[in-house]
């Protein structure tokens, strides 16, 4: 179930019949999130709204977390010119 229906709810107000049968599949839990993102758009419905309804569906992404070891090593790939640059 949806965490914040009145977010929910305000940004139904602005939309059209098909926009809002998008937005009940996602709710009813037949759209996925990539699939809700994608009808989103293809009704030109803008990506930041889009993003904002999945969250308040609770449905957005987790948090990546990442720990370090004291004494690991970090490695990072740096691109180096194969030539002389001018």
């Amino acid at each position: 179930m949806p965490r914040h229906f009145m977010t929910i709810d305000a940004a139904r107000k602005n939309l059209t019949a098909i926009e809002n049968s998008a937005v009940d599949d996602l709710l009813a839990g037949r759209l996925d999130r990539r699939d809700f993102l994608r009808h989103g758009s293809v009704l030109g419905l803008s990506l930041p709204f889009l993003g904002s309804l999945v969250a308040a569906a609770g449905l957005g992404t987790q948090k990546a977390r990442a720990e370090g070891k004291p004494g690991g090593t970090v490695r990072a790939g740096v691109a180096t010119p194969g030539g002389a640059i001018d």
